[in-house]
């Protein structure tokens, strides 16, 4: 559907299962007259939704910038500032790159899924059920002219415990652009800061500083 997934599966065995619930080498049709056996089943429920401002919406001619690149009209594939290597590569990827005019969207994902693995002991169905449940969040706001923050994070319920959560500052520096990213918390805690060139014939002239989890290794 539109803004729901919903998606089933299982696992069948042809092969008759022994009081142990091990498969046998005779036939689930020749015990038990039936042609299979049924050893798990799984199933997973999603539910997206994607809210933006007014005045993305109205947007058809942004400026985009990342990978070296500071692009403007890219939907129409015609601009002066770019080749149409370059603007292929901006619609092909437009996650590794930033809309400016945009002033704030947001991403919100919920996901359930329910599994059930089946054994048979003592020629008795015993189904053992796992269940899932994570939400999900993510988006970018504009902090002031030139400035972005994006983030994305989301909670597991399961575990009871805050899922891997990501912060990222970006700016905007005319000929250079600036990034700041940080784990706040988790197995993968760390932060990195870079600073480059927007011009690819000098993407090679950048600054990068990081810390991370192996680190401490």
């Amino acid at each position: 559907f539109k803004k729901i997934d919903l998606n089933y599966s299982s696992t069948w065995s042809v092969y008759a299962a022994d009081s142990a619930g091990n498969n046998t080498r005779q036939s689930e049709w020749k015990v038990n007259k039936k042609l299979l056996r049924l050893t798990s089943t799984s199933w997973k429920f999603g539910l997206s939704f994607s809210l933006t401002s007014k005045k993305s919406s109205t947007n058809t001619a942004g400026k985009v910038e990342g990978e070296g690149l500071n692009k403007e009209n890219i939907t129409t594939q015609t601009s002066d500032f770019g080749t149409p290597a370059e603007l292929r590569a901006i619609n092909e990827n437009p996650d590794q790159y930033v809309d400016w005019n945009i002033p704030w969207t947001l991403n919100i994902r919920y996901n359930f899924s329910y599994s059930s693995n089946i054994k048979y002991e003592n020629m008795e169905k015993i189904k053992t059920p796992t269940i899932f449940q994570t939400l999900g969040f993510d988006g970018n706001i504009s902090l002031a002219p030139k400035w972005k923050l994006e983030f994305s994070s989301g909670y597991d319920f399961k575990n009871r415990e805050i899922a891997h959560t990501n912060l990222r500052i970006l700016r905007d520096l005319h000929c250079w652009s600036m990034s700041f990213s940080w784990i706040p918390f988790g197995l993968r805690k760390s932060w990195s800061f870079s600073l480059q060139v927007k011009s690819s014939v000098l993407q090679d002239l950048k600054l990068d500083k990081k810390k991370d989890f192996r680190d401490n290794l």
